[in-house]
């Protein structure tokens, strides 16, 4: 089972216009701390003072650096003050599971092969103690973004903990938030051209995002750590929220998840 808390983060105005006339958009404003969890199963999603210690967060921060556009692109070179310009900036928990017969607490909604409760975890993963930080999750609008209802998101796991299924479940939770509490209509993942690229792609195709496109040499990356500057790809993924309420509504109607979009990238 899901649970998530609504707080109302952006202002809804009312009008006296025709009925026929549009209305205006909503005014949306930047979210303030949050202090509630996103929690599920296997996993919750924790905000705090814990957030902004630097060196719990090295290795994690440091993939995010080299991994994805926002990050990298940042004028901030430490974590804490990139986690202040984003609209959610959590650390995923290990949870202890709860069994459950909630077709929603699926950790992957539209993919019938993921499990149900405890994801599975390959041969060589250690599944991590319960209390324990295993990845970092992140959902940041820029200022033309922000009033559009659009926002980007990223996710790394730890290393030990990938394959199991804990970032898609971290997936899931943020873009509940975003569609049904903010009432954003797109999120996207913009996924740079890196050995780890294939297995992002996996994770947001699993998710039910959709390709829109590839922007060739979008992304400059300086030299650093043995690797020479150079020009990145940049993939990008997108959910809108009418796919987001069918795909939801689809899972309630039937109580089976199903399967994400066939594109190009399957």
């Amino acid at each position: 089972m899901y649970i998530y808390s609504h707080i109302p983060f952006y202002s809804r105005h009312t009008t006296n216009a025709h009925p026929l006339q549009p209305s205006p958009p909503k005014q949306r404003h930047r979210p303030g701390p949050m202090n509630t969890e996103l929690r599920s199963d296997n996993i919750s999603l924790q905000f705090g003072d814990d957030l902004t210690r630097f060196d719990t967060f090295n290795e994690l921060w440091q993939t995010f650096r080299r991994t994805a556009v926002e990050p990298g692109q940042s004028p901030h070179p430490d974590f804490a003050s990139f986690s202040d310009d984003c609209l959610l900036c959590a650390q995923i928990v290990k949870n202890v599971p709860v069994p459950t017969e909630d077709p929603i607490a699926n950790e992957s909604l539209w993919d019938p092969e993921e499990p149900t409760q405890e994801p599975s975890s390959p041969a060589s993963t250690i599944q991590p103690p319960p209390g324990q930080t295993i990845g970092l999750i992140y959902l940041h609008a820029g200022p033309a973004s922000l009033p559009a209802g659009e926002a980007n998101i990223g996710v790394v796991t730890k290393p030990n903990v990938q394959r199991c299924g804990y970032a898609r479940e971290a997936v899931q939770l943020v873009l509940r938030w975003a569609f049904e509490d903010l009432k954003f209509h797109r999120v996207q993942a913009a996924i740079l051209d890196t050995p780890s690229k294939d297995r992002v792609l996996r994770l947001f195709i699993g998710s039910g995002f959709v390709h829109e496109g590839t922007k060739r040499r979008a992304v400059y990356q300086p030299e650093g750590e043995g690797m020479a500057a150079v020009w990145k790809d940049v993939t990008y993924f997108a959910m809108l929220d009418t796919e987001w309420i069918l795909k939801s509504t689809w899972v309630r109607s039937n109580h089976i998840p199903q399967p994400p979009v066939v594109s190009v990238w399957d």
